[in-house]
């Protein structure tokens, strides 16, 4: 009898940056997670829309900085739209932070600035699962 294969968690990954999008997919595939990959605001909003709630996604990765859209605000309508939802932003921008404020989800959001390890990658994601 064959044992049922685990469960991969769902991660919605929204980087505008298509390398650096691809990079992050391949680590969460390496680290066991199964990555639902959005480049724009609009797109991770559709792939929501559509999606089930038995397939929404545990875990969100998301650019601050998207072009013309924020990540900030994406990450909003996220957790809007799935309330449990956990969030690690990230950006590369040292100002990043400033301004963002997330008053309704702030114990289930976290950051990372960009340029990050592997490993670094990997505790966020610890930390946001132990969360």
């Amino acid at each position: 009898m064959n044992a049922p294969k685990p469960v991969r968690r769902r991660v919605l990954v929204v980087d505008d940056n298509g390398v650096i999008l691809k990079y992050i997919s391949d680590l969460l595939y390496g680290f066991g997670y199964a990555p639902i990959t959005a480049t724009r605001g609009d797109e991770a909003r559709a792939i929501m829309a559509k999606i089930s709630d038995a397939d929404a996604p545990d875990l969100a990765i998301v650019d601050i900085v998207l072009g013309a859209d924020s990540g900030v605000k994406l990450a909003e309508d996220l957790v809007a739209r799935l309330p449990g939802l956990r969030v690690l932003l990230i950006s590369g921008y040292a100002d990043a932070l400033i301004d963002v404020d997330l008053p309704e989800s702030r114990a289930r959001t976290f950051f990372l600035r960009k340029a990050f390890t592997p490993g670094e990658l990997k505790g966020a994601l610890e930390l946001m699962t132990a969360a």
